[in-house]
């Protein structure tokens, strides 16, 4: 409870609000992922293990792939990195991925989902994100984020106990999963919440 409450008034200090950029059409996404450092979360809920892989969706595109309409953008580019310095700032949140792409507008119907490549976390586990974006009358965002956080040796046992495993049985490493579907304003900083790792998001107008 004490991160969550103190991101909540770093989120507030730290809000930035981008100019749209009007001029080409489409969309620039920007993403960052993050975890706490402390231990509190692991113990607080009953974590089911999950499948190794987020399921395919039917219509989706592998940022940076050749073929792809999503196209990465580079470092750069990118626009939260003073959000993401005070985040860090306090030594409360790690940052595990931060990066950025551009995408075409299209309704529901029409849009694919973006999938980051994996390997992206700074943790060096396997972290996988699905998003996609997409326009009706408003802006719209489904979001889909498993990631491998691994498990201090502090609380094995209990964790252990608590599942219902062995020692053995529940490893170095646990998969968490956020799954969430929103209505987004453009410039406007998404939070989107986890008892173990948290998502930034902002989308704003701009060349695709």
């Amino acid at each position: 409870m004490h991160n969550r409450l103190s991101f909540y008034g770093l989120l507030l200090t730290s809000f930035l609000f981008l100019t749209a950029n009007t001029a080409t059409a489409g969309y620039v996404a920007e993403i960052i992922v993050f975890e706490p450092t402390s231990t509190q979360g692991w113990l607080d809920e009953y974590w089911q293990l999950l499948p190794a892989k987020l399921d395919a969706q039917e219509k989706e595109t592998v940022l940076g792939s050749s073929t792809s309409l999503h196209h990465l953008l580079g470092a750069e580019q990118l626009s939260l990195k003073e959000t993401a310095k005070r985040l860090t700032s306090t030594g409360e949140y790690r940052i595990l991925a931060h990066t950025a792409w551009s995408q075409p507008t299209a309704d529901r119907q029409r849009a694919y989902t973006t999938e980051l490549a994996e390997g992206i976390s700074s943790s060096g586990l396997p972290l996988q994100a699905k998003i996609k974006l997409y326009k009706q009358k408003f802006e719209h965002i489904d979001i889909e984020v498993q990631l491998e956080r691994k498990m201090p040796k502090g609380v094995i046992p209990e964790f252990a106990q608590k599942h219902s495993l062995s020692v053995t049985d529940v490893g170095e490493t646990w998969r968490f999963r956020l799954q969430e579907s929103r209505k987004v304003k453009l410039g406007e900083l998404q939070y989107f919440d986890h008892p173990m790792f948290g998502i930034l998001l902002i989308i704003r107008e701009g060349g695709a």
